[in-house]
């Protein structure tokens, strides 16, 4: 806090904003979030005009809490894996188990696709937008995440939790002596928008499957594959042609819905298949 009241008076005088940035490296330093940074200003002895001018410097998006968490993340040393090690989004059960204690109500791909990201943020030196597009999404969700979602849980103070556990995550996947290649499962399955009908009743014969093979079938069972094989996001989806409708998405729902184990065995067998074919031959259980 002592830093404050000596930046504050170089501030009040500092139209380029230089000052601000100073002032900024210094409480990212300390580990403050956007709230810790808040308090520390509104319990420094410099005038309101002058403390209202810092919070709105602060809670600008040049100064967003997701620059405070790049900074603290970007001062540690990189992790040994590489952002093709992992998936687009992580998977239900891994939120839960990681993340289930975050205060605020996220929808499950939105907090999958901001734990990835800054995975690949942790082993890297990639932006946002960047680090978003080394895992095949548009660069625009890692603005989303980094202007939109990472503040929410910032903003109650959860954010230095958030971060440890991206650390520990990252350590974890850099132990892992063989890690899923997830850019080359999307690869495998990038050209196919459905399963193709030959091969389907092929492996229906061979399962029991007797379920006609329509191609709304094959394509929604080609969109499970996509999101649970390649641990990608439905959005990305080729069966979807890359940006799913909210029909196609309800339809979908219904689709897993009703998934049994004799389907989920074909499109396992599928995948396995194909993952042979493009020499990746053996199907290791997902991360997520």
């Amino acid at each position: 806090m002592a830093a404050i009241a000596p930046a504050a008076i170089k501030i009040a005088a500092d139209p380029d904003g230089s000052a601000g940035d100073w002032l900024a490296a210094i409480l990212r330093r300390q580990g403050s979030d956007r709230v810790g940074i808040d308090n520390q200003i509104r319990q420094s002895n410099v005038p309101p005009r002058v403390a209202d001018a810092l919070l709105a410097r602060f809670r600008s998006r040049r100064f967003s809490i997701a620059a405070g968490l790049s900074s603290r993340l970007n001062t540690r040393p990189r992790h040994d894996y590489e952002p093709r090690h992992v998936p687009q989004v992580y998977g239900a059960d891994l939120l839960a188990s990681r993340f289930g204690w975050i205060p605020v109500r996220l929808r499950p791909e939105t907090l999958g696709k901001l734990v990835s990201i800054n995975l690949v943020k942790a082993c890297t030196d990639a932006s946002w937008p960047r680090a978003a597009a080394l895992l095949g999404l548009p660069e625009n969700d890692g603005r989303q995440a980094s202007t939109g979602t990472m503040p929410r849980i910032t903003e109650t103070g959860a954010g230095a939790r958030f971060g440890q556990e991206i650390q520990a995550m990252a350590a974890d996947l850099a132990r892992e002596p063989e890690r899923i290649d997830y850019a080359a499962r999307r690869a495998a399955f990038r050209g196919l928008r459905a399963v193709p009908v030959a091969e389907w009743k092929a492996l229906a014969a061979e399962v029991g499957l007797t379920r006609p093979a329509t191609e709304a079938l094959r394509r929604n069972a080609m969109a499970w594959i996509w999101i649970n094989v390649t641990g990608s996001s439905i959005r990305t989806a080729p069966a979807f042609h890359y940006s799913p409708t909210e029909s196609q998405m309800e339809v979908y729902r219904r689709f897993v819905a009703r998934l049994d184990s004799t389907s989920r065995e074909l499109l396992l067998r599928f995948a396995t298949a194909r993952l042979s074919v493009a020499g990746y031959p053996e199907l290791a259980a997902l991360t997520s």
